[in-house]
């Protein structure tokens, strides 16, 4: 079973069982797998999909969570990268990456 769809198949199972519990408080499956659509639909009207190169650089938290399943429900070949590497690493690893898009959050973009 491929991960996108483990998350399906949780929601339809345990829909208002906690999937994330963390410092903004508890997300069902149910609201997770939402807000996951919402994403993914995002990225696949703005032409994202199969083949696709999407790096994630978010905090360890739900937002990670949420990119990372919404990246692999459109196919696309996710890279996640450590806000906690060097500024050099990462320039280096989103050069030799060949990316189409990065997912972050405007916390990390301001940094």
């Amino acid at each position: 079973m491929k991960v996108y769809e483990s998350l399906i198949q949780s929601a339809k199972r345990w829909p208002n069982k906690a999937a994330i519990i963390d410092q903004e408080g508890e997300l069902s499956f149910e609201d997770l797998l939402t807000k996951v659509e919402l994403l993914k639909n995002e990225l696949i009207s703005r032409g994202y999909g199969s083949g696709h190169g999407l790096a994630i650089c978010t905090n360890n938290d739900r937002q990670f969570l949420i990119a990372l399943y919404a990246a692999l429900g459109t196919g696309a070949i996710v890279m996640p990268i450590s806000i906690q590497q060097k500024e050099s690493e990462i320039k280096t690893a989103l050069k030799d990456a060949k990316l189409h898009a990065i997912l972050t959050t405007s916390k990390i973009v301001s940094k």
